[in-house]
């Protein structure tokens, strides 16, 4: 069964799966609602004059900070130190498809936030991708010479433990 999810968010107290509605999906332990809201919509802006640079982009922002837009977040992004193969047991079926996460690193190269970009066609493997992106260690993106906090896409895949 495929589930029409938008957005999913590992918290301390739980997962949340946000259904494309804007409703919580009750798959696993649910504890917040608010979290699925879906997000205000900026008002509109009149378009800048051609004059005016771009506003520069906000890098605490997942996709405008992935993106980084004439490397105006960091010069170099952050880069894995641990492996991309998420261990499962049997008690995960068949074989899921990749989950794909944002994952905030810290200046310091330890993960600071785990979004869910691409949830995985096995929802319990996504959970398992969520929890094991949390004890990934990076080495920190740079901007200047110096390590910053900085969003990366990393992408996990599963691998059966033998």
């Amino acid at each position: 069964m495929r589930l029409a999810v938008e957005r999913t968010f590992l918290t301390s107290r739980g997962l949340i799966i946000c259904g494309r509605s804007g409703r919580a999906l009750s798959i696993v332990l649910l504890l917040s609602l608010a979290a699925c809201a879906p997000a205000p919509q900026p008002a509109a802006q009149p378009a800048a004059p051609a004059s005016q640079p771009a506003a520069a982009p906000n890098c605490d922002n997942p996709g405008e900070a992935v993106a980084n837009a004439n490397n105006a977040c960091f010069d170099d992004r952050p880069v894995n130190t641990g492996s991309p193969l998420v261990p499962i047991g049997d008690s995960i079926p068949g074989n899921p498809t990749p989950s794909i996460l944002l994952v905030q690193v810290g200046a310091d190269g330890a993960v600071q936030r785990v979004m869910g970009k691409q949830i995985s066609d096995n929802t319990q493997f996504h959970v398992a991708a969520l929890t094991y992106a949390k004890t990934l260690t990076f080495r920190p993106a740079q901007k200047n010479g110096q390590p910053v906090k900085a969003w990366v896409e990393v992408m996990l895949r599963p691998i059966r433990k033998k």
